[in-house]
């Protein structure tokens, strides 16, 4: 086809001058078409400022970059989360320090939307906030799920140490669940030297969560540093330590005996359950009668582990004792543990 003369010209330069992506002018009257888009950023109508923001987004305008970190402190919470999220999208990694001063903005939705966009970002400078977050118990936890979630996405060994960490602190199971989804697949030989160093040398309750933690990684490389964690002079600490060494090797001697051993010399009422437990998970039942006698004694915490106990490695016969202990006064841990073993003891 022959194109040719004026004709040509207006037609072209028409079709040029008519391409836009998500209303930002790409080409012919670009000058004109952004003023217009970047002014809709201060409509008074909080509606059409979020749109605007959406689009810019969309289009990865990074020259609308300032604008968009301007609305960060709209006074409107769609106008800022749609910022927020725009910022992901355009992917500039200048928003990084924009976005963690704004992380004091007490909304728990900006707050999400904050760790998400970070999170694409992938920048490390987002890792202590993130961490601090998680960290945070008072912080609501979709905010704690969304900044591991955004941690997971830095790239680097730093994001993993710091999911490590929340992983041997954190007492939430749906933090603990998240966190040690997001790490499979990540820097495996790094997250297992930070938990044996937490096993042998953290705070109590900080080595407590790491001998529960190499039972839920399957480290069997850790066996020895769990094997010395039955000594442990915090209780806990023993009572994961037994109740992963048999998550790891239900079958090795040597592991039954270092945990008869322990459990002849343990003076603690609920280590004593987790010991029992944990012999009668590797085949020996003489040790159930040991978590009955228990059912009945000292604190409630100890009576409900031992109706989970009974749950797990009791039969039928136990259905009447745990009928009773449900029926006990208390508040409400050991009821709800005796009710679930009992369920699992009629279904068989």
């Amino acid at each position: 086809m022959e194109l040719r003369g004026d004709g040509m010209h207006r037609g072209v330069g028409q079709a040029i001058g008519s391409v836009t992506l998500a209303g930002v002018c790409l080409t012919l009257g670009c000058e004109r078409r952004s003023h217009e888009t970047y002014g809709e950023l201060m409509d008074p109508d909080p509606q059409v400022r979020a749109d605007t923001a959406v689009r810019l987004g969309q289009a990865r305008a990074k020259d609308a970059l300032d604008s968009l970190v301007g609305l960060l402190s709209d006074p409107e919470d769609r106008v800022r989360i749609a910022a927020i999220r725009a910022l992901g999208e355009i992917g500039d990694p200048r928003a990084v320090p924009a976005l963690i001063e704004n992380a004091v903005d007490p909304d728990a939705r900006i707050q999400v939307a904050l760790c998400r966009t970070l999170g694409q970002l992938g920048d490390p400078r987002a890792i202590a906030l993130l961490e601090r977050l998680l960290e945070d118990g008072g912080t609501d936890e979709r905010v704690r799920l969304a900044a591991a979630r955004a941690l997971a996405g830095i790239p680097g060994p730093e994001s993993t140490e710091a999911l490590v960490r929340i992983m041997v602190r954190d007492e939430s199971d749906s933090i603990r669940t998240e966190v040690r989804t997001l790490l499979e697949g990540m820097d495996v030989p790094r997250a297992t030297r930070i938990v044996e160093e937490s096993l042998r040398s953290g705070p109590d309750e900080v080595r407590a969560n790491a001998a529960r933690m190499v039972g839920e990684m399957g480290e069997r490389r850790l066996l020895p540093a769990l094997t010395v964690a039955l000594d442990d002079p915090f209780y806990r600490v023993r009572c994961r330590a037994a109740l992963a060494l048999v998550e790891l090797a239900p079958d090795d001697q040597e592991v039954k005996a270092a945990l008869t051993r322990r459990l002849s010399a343990e003076t603690v009422e609920l280590a004593q359950v987790d010991l029992a437990w944990s012999l009668a998970r590797m085949g020996d039942p003489s040790h159930v009668a040991r978590i009955r006698s228990l059912l009945w004694a000292g604190t409630e915490e100890v009576r409900a582990e031992a109706a989970m106990a009974l749950g797990d490695v009791g039969d039928e016969s136990d259905v009447p004792r745990l009928e009773q202990a449900f029926r006990a006064e208390g508040t409400g841990v050991l009821r709800r543990e005796a009710y679930v073993a009992i369920q699992k003891l009629k279904r068989g």
